[in-house]
């Protein structure tokens, strides 16, 4: 069975001020989400969608746009990761005590 995730956002294109919507299929029928090693990988893999959803990274020196950039990616992982509700990819993203908790009582060594 293949499994995949959405990456989904709408967000202001920096160029104007139009919504655009993209979406990007994240793969994970071969990862083992109740591993750190999974759960890290998938997390890995949600970035790259990320950052093809959100369109090329501007150049270091375009602050404002650089720092869109980032914020479209930050905004897109979270919610792939919400949207996922796997504890520990939500536990490698950063995610609440709570989640990282889980991380110590999952049976791996941290």
């Amino acid at each position: 069975m293949t499994r995949f995730v959405l990456v989904a956002l709408a967000v202001a294109t920096f160029a104007t001020p139009v919504l655009a919507q993209s979406q990007v299929k994240v793969g994970y029928s071969d990862l083992n989400l109740q591993t750190r090693a999974g759960a890290r990988v998938m997390l890995s893999r949600l970035t790259a969608a990320a950052r093809r959803a959100c369109g090329p990274a501007p150049v270091i020196q375009a602050l404002q746009r650089s720092e869109e950039y980032r914020d479209c990616v930050e905004r897109t992982v979270s919610g792939a990761v919400t949207g996922l509700n796997a504890p520990l990819v939500t536990a490698a993203s950063g995610g609440t005590e709570a989640m990282n908790r889980t991380v110590a009582t999952a049976g791996e060594p941290r």
